[in-house]
């Protein structure tokens, strides 16, 4: 199933459920207590509920959906949910629809997919409202549940707008009691467990700072869930969630469930969706952007991410995310000191800390107050919620009396293509700022030092986390290139705050420096337009077309990316290229130090041992369901072939998991070999073979060149049978195929079912005699979805 842009429902005309299933021969629903015949849903407001006991976001939004369902039925609404299944067998469909307190279809692939066309289904979890063609439907109706509960009802356009101007007047008109209390609630708790009233109180105490954990339960961090301890730190974890819930629009309490592991919370689905490549789908929908910015949104979301690291050790400080937040606006702004200037406010300086901010089309209002050991935070998430016209906006509300909110705004720019103005000398720029010397470890050092060098401006800083991460890569890659005798001279420009960051940051760097001075700084990055940091900016002539990203160059080819022109990355890409269509294994598989690939047990096998071997390169990860699922299926062609061809073939795990212990659990389940974790050769196969989306399965055949990229769908489909794996052998798969149904006769009458059934193509179903799974050649009846195994059909030829 395709994910499409947002989406209009549109229903065909003169919509009636029960033509619609009455048309597949379905007589009855099916409920918890048996079948119900179609006439019981009659008069009422009908919502067809696609969903799949696989997917995570609907197993999360069904106990939401069920909840709304129960108080609409308390309320007396005439209404009921049909659930359709995208589940893959019967034992899944009545897995998921035993949660579920209302009625389904009988499941059938057939019924499903004929659904899901007819009212452009593009996601699940999805719910469709049925109504006559003059009601306008909202454009999604799983969001307005999601902010809205019961009140989302009966799910149109007219509703979703009446709701909207409600959280307007809101929004601009206060009112506290109307924004803090709830039907059953008319106070906030103290200290004490005292329930004193909101109208005895201002915005002050609305989350008391020792009992803030307990009541904002969705933003507890593991430590403190699991072991009743907290720290500085576990309030960064709360601001993870918070960055997490408006980029995705997700609400936590969903993913509440951290005591169980890892992957039972907002941040490890959301990791997990960014890394298949998925990103637009991780954002929420209404924050309508283009490319550029679900690229700054991206970078913010990792922010989030890494402020939910379950190890406390390595998740970031407090003042870490301040910093790496405030980055995005030093990285993206330009530098511009007319641009919107900023401010936090510190209980420990007791003063505002300014910093520019950029200005833009995407912009983040932050208020936020550090006080103490402890942030704490008050979301009213329908209210202050994300704006159609790709605002995203936080809100911390200040728990001080003598402390207000300080409005942070930034915003994010497109990415950069770096231009030089004509006859750039560096000498000249630095004497014009009186700059005779530059800076090393052991002292100054005069320009004339780099002349005749290629030099790269290295604009960084001590306070920016990618920056630090950088840093240690590109001190390998200059390192290496110095071994190698390239002429290059990187000279580090500072973007830190003051003298004591800027000599600790130069201090991990082997190379020279400019000395500190803010206005040499701005001037070097309006002159050439630095966007960001870290930036590394070659020095070339004119004539000299510079790459535009270097860093990312650097990130993916390491050393080999010099001299970072244009003409060398598409130098780089035609290598890759090569490798793509050329195969050649050793040059694939191997590396300067390892020649080698492991199995499980921590055997070595030499690369040159395979040669001449069918190879399979199997890229995924052990936190992909999807992975674990075509796994199994992949173990047993691996087992069948490694028989039949006599070790002809091979699979090498290509890992993309997030670290070595899940790499290690992967390799306990799989019979064949890998390459190792600790390798970049991973990172350079999933370059070399635009590896979007996991599980892929790669194909080199015997004389080294690649013979399929998409192996999987073949596996899939024909199992061993697909061996060798070449377009020729599916040609031969598909002759044989249609040789077969060419056997078999077009029409026949079986006497287990009353119509006639015709012979049919189906790349799966499951016979309604056996109740096994098939593929390809079925007998089928259209009017009552059914199918026969051609084996299982009892009759004679029409």
């Amino acid at each position: 199933m395709a994910v499409t842009a947002d989406y209009q429902v549109q229903f065909p005309e003169n919509d009636d459920i029960y033509s619609i299933l009455a048309a597949e021969g379905i007589e009855f629903l099916l409920s918890h207590s048996g079948e119900v015949p179609l006439e019981y849903i009659h008069g009422k407001t009908i919502c067809l509920f696609f969903s799949a006991n696989w997917c995570r976001p609907c197993k999360d939004f069904t106990p939401e959906l069920v909840k709304l369902y129960e108080s609409l039925q308390k309320r007396g609404e005439e209404l009921e949910i049909i659930f359709v299944s995208f589940d893959h067998d019967m034992t899944l469909f009545y897995e998921h629809f035993w949660s579920m307190p209302w009625l389904a279809v009988p499941f059938s692939l057939s019924l499903r997919n004929k659904l899901t066309d007819k009212y452009r289904v593009a996601r699940i979890p999805s719910l469709v409202p049925l109504y006559p063609d003059e009601i306008s439907v909202a454009d999604d109706v799983i969001g307005l549940i999601e902010d809205y509960g019961p009140e989302a009802f009966p799910f149109t356009k007219k509703r979703k707008e009446e709701l909207k101007a409600i959280d307007e007047s809101k929004r601009v008109g206060g009112q506290l009691e109307k924004l803090l209390t709830h039907e059953s609630r008319s106070y906030v708790v103290s200290r004490n467990g005292s329930k004193p009233l909101l109208t005895d109180y201002a915005l002050v105490p609305v989350v008391n700072k020792e009992q803030s954990h307990q009541f904002m339960v969705a933003y507890k961090s593991p430590e403190f869930t699991q072991q009743d301890r907290t720290s500085r730190k576990s309030d960064v974890w709360s601001l993870g969630i918070l960055i997490l819930e408006i980029l995705t629009g997700k609400f936590p309490a969903n993913y509440l469930r951290q005591g169980k592991g890892a992957d039972d919370e907002l941040a490890a689905w959301v990791e997990s969706v960014a890394r298949t490549e998925w990103n637009a789908d991780v954002f929420d929908k209404e924050m309508r952007a283009g490319k550029e910015q679900e690229g700054q949104m991206l970078k913010l979301l990792k922010i989030g991410l890494r402020c939910c690291d379950w190890d406390v050790e390595r998740r970031m400080e407090l003042h870490e995310a301040v910093d790496r937040i405030e980055e995005v606006d030093h990285r993206e702004a330009g530098g511009s000191q007319e641009s919107f200037r900023s401010s936090y406010v510190t209980a420990s300086d007791g003063e505002n800390r300014f910093s520019r901010a950029m200005t833009g089309e995407f912009s983040l209002v932050l208020y936020h107050y550090l006080s103490g050991s402890v942030v704490y935070f008050c979301i009213l998430q329908a209210v202050f919620s994300v704006s159609h016209d790709f605002k995203p906006v936080f809100i911390f509300i200040c728990t001080h009396k003598e402390h207000s909110g300080v409005a942070v705004e930034m915003a994010v720019t497109a990415d950069y293509q770096v231009q030089f103005p004509e006859n750039d000398d560096i000498y000249s720029i630095l004497a014009a700022e009186g700059i005779e010397f530059l800076l090393s470890h052991s002292g100054e050092v005069p320009l004339e030092y780099i002349h005749g060098k290629t030099i790269c401006l290295f604009f960084s800083a001590n306070w920016c986390r990618p920056c630090k991460d950088f840093t240690p890569e590109l001190v390998k890659l200059y390192e290496s290139l110095q071994k190698r005798g390239e002429e290059i001279e990187i000279v580090f420009v500072s973007f830190d705050h003051d003298m004591t960051l800027f000599y600790e940051h130069f201090w991990s760097m082997p190379w020279l420096a400019v000395p500190f001075s803010l206005s040499l700084r701005n001037k070097l990055t309006d002159k050439y337009r630095v966007a960001r940091i870290p930036s590394l900016v070659p020095l070339f002539p004119g004539e000299i077309s510079v790459a535009d990203d270097v860093i990312g160059l650097i990130e993916d080819y390491g050393p080999e990316a010099f001299p970072f022109t244009k003409k060398r990355k598409e130098e780089l890409k035609a290598i890759d290229e090569s490798k793509c269509v050329g195969g050649q294994l050793e040059k694939l598989l191997t590396h300067e130090s390892r020649s080698y690939v492991v199995s499980r047990n921590g055997s070595k096998v030499l690369v040159s041992d395979l040669v001449g071997k069918t190879i399979g390169l199997y890229f995924g990860a052990h936190w992909c369901p999807p992975f674990r699922s075509f796994t199994s299926q992949l173990i047993d062609v691996y087992n069948e072939l490694t028989t039949s061809t006599k070790g002809s073939f091979e699979v090498i795990l290509v890992s993309t998991d997030r670290d070595s212990r899940e790499f290690n659990i992967n390799m306990t389940n799989m019979p064949w070999l890998a390459i190792p974790y600790e390798d970049r050769t991973r990172q350079d196969l999933c370059r070399i073979f635009n590896i979007k989306l996991i599980p892929a399965l790669v194909i080199i055949g015997p004389e080294e060149k690649t013979v399929c990229t998409n192996a999987r769908e073949m596996v899939s489909l024909y199992g061993s049978r697909s061996y060798p794996f070449t377009e020729s052998r599916i040609v031969e798969l598909e002759a044989c195929l249609k040789k077969e149904g060419d056997s078999f006769p077009r029409k026949v009458k079986d006497k287990k079912h009353e119509h006639e059934l015709k012979l049919d193509m189906a790349k799966a179903y499951v016979c309604d005699f056996c109740k096994k799974q098939g593929k390809f050649w079925a007998f089928s009846c259209d009017a009552c979805d059914y199918d026969l195994h051609p084996t299982c059909v009892e009759g004679q030829e029409e």
